[in-house]
């Protein structure tokens, strides 16, 4: 199939939500990053869940962000929070940048509990990441999207310690799925 730069994009004409999201494996880093827009409901939902070896697991949620403009893009802000995804070449180059209070979990956390119901240590959480491409854009089994592997670099930020990040990360975008359900999860990410 052939991907267009403007795939990259929102589709806000799409029904139900879209979403982007980043599954990351970088060295002592594994984790998600997701960002979901729900356009009919004026609603965005934005989830970073990374677990660092050696210093916890840390989560920022929020399911309830006002819906970003569309000349925002992916640039969402909400109390205690400000997030953005930045598409800088098409099916090549992403950044991602994240200012928030986040969680840090115990490691026993019932992970089956709900986001606005976690109970940890309040911390100040940030990134700065850039995502590059390993292999060309695949698409989903079922919708529309697609699937993509490649590199994520840069700094996990959590209170005053910088934690690099290096390592194999897998991005999807889809949309026009049910909310809360993604259409065709990408295979899990590997070295």
């Amino acid at each position: 199939m052939r991907w267009s730069p403007a795939d990259e994009g929102r589709h806000d004409d799409a029904p139900g939500v879209e979403s982007w999201g980043f599954e990351v494996a970088a060295g002592r880093v594994t984790g998600e990053i997701r960002l979901t827009l729900d356009v009919a409901h004026g609603r965005a939902a934005f989830v970073t869940d990374l677990a660092v070896a050696g210093a916890g697991r840390f989560v920022v949620a929020d399911e309830d962000v006002p819906l970003p403009r569309p000349q925002a893009g992916l640039d969402i802000r909400a109390e205690g929070l400000w997030a953005s995804l930045y598409c800088e070449t098409p099916f090549e180059h992403w950044t991602m940048g994240l200012e928030a209070f986040g969680l840090r979990l115990d490691d026993d956390v019932d992970t089956t509990v709900a986001w606005d119901r976690l109970v940890g240590e309040r911390l100040p959480v940030g990134f700065d990441l850039e995502w590059e491409l390993r292999g060309e854009p695949r698409p989903v089994a079922d919708g529309d999207g697609y699937f993509q592997a490649g590199t994520l670099f840069g700094v996990l930020l959590v209170e005053r310690d910088r934690l690099p990040v290096e390592g194999v990360a897998m991005r999807d975008h889809w949309w026009g799925g049910a909310p809360g359900v993604r259409n065709d999860p990408a295979p899990a990410v590997e070295d």
